[in-house]
């Protein structure tokens, strides 16, 4: 895997104010979907900042959310791409070889700024990346607008609106799209019939002029 170069910097510290962001958002979903889970958030160096775990939670899910946040922070990836690589065998199985990685979906980083800092999941919400704004993640919600810079694939239940002054690299699942005049998109397109049952909430915001963005 070190053969393959990734751009993307280590950014700062995650302060433990963010990381209780993370975490209320990536909870908030859990309940929305009766899980129980456990949610670690870590520095871009692997280093626990903050940990919970919902009631009735087994056990063992305390470890391995932890190693899992871990590993998706260090080797700058998402744990799912390990757990392909070993499902695939063959050469794939070497992964298991490696110190620190983790091959089962759930462990995710994020990319703000070209900086590795959390996740974007929220899939009865509508996420709007503003004019600064940029982006290098996954992206899951309700509905997403966006007006900055976005690189990475998404996926709204609703809705995906590129404005003019907007920029995606990546490809887009959603039940309908608009890109305006002026917009720059380069991926795919996959349009799937709209979730009758998702229901409004309220709008999170990804932009630096934000006072209380969520991130996950």
């Amino acid at each position: 895997m070190s053969s393959h170069a990734m751009s993307n910097a280590y950014g700062a510290p995650v302060s433990l104010e963010d990381a209780k962001k993370a975490a209320a958002a990536a909870l908030a979903v859990a309940r929305q979907n009766n899980w129980t889970m456990a949610v670690a958030v870590v520095d871009p160096g692997g280093n626990l900042v903050y940990f919970e775990k919902m009631d009735n939670t087994q056990l063992a899910g305390s470890k391995i959310a932890i190693d899992k946040a871990r590993s998706a922070a260090i080797f700058k990836r998402p744990t799912k791409i390990m757990q392909d690589m070993l499902a695939s065998g063959g050469a794939g199985v070497r992964v298991l070889r490696l110190r620190g990685a983790i091959p089962i979906e759930g462990g995710l980083p994020l990319f703000i700024d070209g900086k590795i800092e959390g996740s974007i999941t929220l899939p009865g919400n509508r996420v709007t990346v503003g004019r600064n704004g940029q982006v290098a993640s996954t992206i899951t919600a309700r509905e997403i607008v966006i007006l900055g810079k976005v690189r990475g694939n998404i996926a709204a239940s609703d809705r995906v609106d590129i404005r003019a002054e907007g920029a995606l690299t990546g490809d887009v699942t959603a039940a309908r799209i608009s890109i305006e005049d002026g917009a720059f998109f380069k991926g795919g397109i996959d349009i799937r019939k709209a979730d009758a049952n998702a229901k409004p909430a309220a709008a999170v915001a990804v932009t630096p002029e934000a006072p209380k963005p969520v991130q996950v």
